[in-house]
């Protein structure tokens, strides 16, 4: 299966980069887009510091990451799966809070950083139809700690009762989007 995002890339004539693995050139861009890959780097403060090292002076940086509040009823929900289990396995990628974005990329060596916050709402009619989407957007877990063996019956049924306990037919998700822009130092 094709990594996510290098269809993309190949369609646009670009390269597509893991920001905490990548030896940027110098002082080469005046602009970096980083939409929707942030939020899964190992190391988010040294991914900032290598993107800030490879633009130039007086340069943009705009991005948009899953902020903290992503998921919330999915994490109970395996949450609830784990407690059946008897054993606790990340099942969702750690998110940064809103809060937390602007002094990172002032420590990572930024200026005049901006942030703004979506939530967007989306109903599922169950876990699964979740799960699907979430494949469909190649973002299900990818955290090297999480267990490979699927949820067995009874934990996958108390994650499902956990996920579905609204008085609805639906169950309403939200994802947390934290757009940012922010600049390099100029040039004095």
């Amino acid at each position: 299966m094709a990594e996510p995002g290098a269809a993309f890339a190949a369609a646009t004539g670009a390269s597509r980069i893991v920001e905490d693995e990548w030896t940027p050139p110098q002082a080469r861009y005046d602009l970096i887009l980083a939409l929707g890959t942030l939020d899964t780097v190992n190391d988010l403060p040294r991914a900032l510091r290598l993107l800030r090292s490879a633009m130039t002076a007086d340069a943009l940086l705009i991005g948009a990451i899953s902020g903290g509040d992503t998921l919330p009823r999915l994490r109970r929900a395996m949450q609830a799966a784990d407690a059946v289990a008897g054993v606790a396995s990340p099942h969702v990628h750690p998110r940064v809070e809103a809060s937390a974005v602007a002094p990172l990329l002032e420590v990572a060596g930024f200026e005049r950083p901006v942030v703004d916050v979506d939530r967007a709402q989306v109903a599922y009619a169950s876990l699964l139809a979740l799960v699907t989407d979430l494949r469909a957007m190649a973002a299900t877990n990818i955290l090297v700690e999480r267990s490979r063996l699927p949820l067995g019956r009874s934990a996958f049924r108390a994650a499902s009762a956990s996920f579905g306990a609204q008085d609805a037919d639906r169950t309403v998700e939200t994802f947390e989007i934290l757009h940012f822009a922010a600049w390099t130092p100029k040039q004095h």
